[in-house]
């Protein structure tokens, strides 16, 4: 049975929480987690006033997070200000970023 946590929040991502890459938790401030939301691409999860549901159930695991957002070289720690912008579906060109491509060639993503 799937817990919450298993997978990793963003959309396009099947990253599964085996303990070896860290997952982190959605904010509980509102508005960081309907940030959160929208950069993972979950617009099928609808917000009321309670984070409660995104804090409990759904993480990002780390290769989300540029190494800037890092408070430690352990990647297990983040800035209090960290977003998820990394690998995520570009809106703008509708092109599918994962893992598979070149992390070199890809900058963080701007969303219109």
């Amino acid at each position: 049975m799937r817990k919450p946590g298993d997978f990793c929040a963003v959309k396009s991502c099947m990253t599964r929480n085996n303990g070896q890459m860290s997952f982190f938790r959605f904010p509980k401030d509102l508005n960081r987690c309907k940030e959160w939301l929208k950069l993972c691409s979950r617009e099928d999860i609808t917000m009321s006033n309670d984070v409660n549901y995104c804090y409990n159930n759904l993480r990002v695991c780390a290769k989300h997070f540029e190494n800037s957002m890092f408070l430690n070289d352990l990647r297990n720690r983040l800035q209090p200000h960290a977003k998820p912008m990394l690998y995520i579906a570009n809106i703008v060109s509708n092109v599918l970023i994962n893992e598979r491509m070149n992390p070199s060639l890809l900058a963080p993503l701007q969303l219109l």
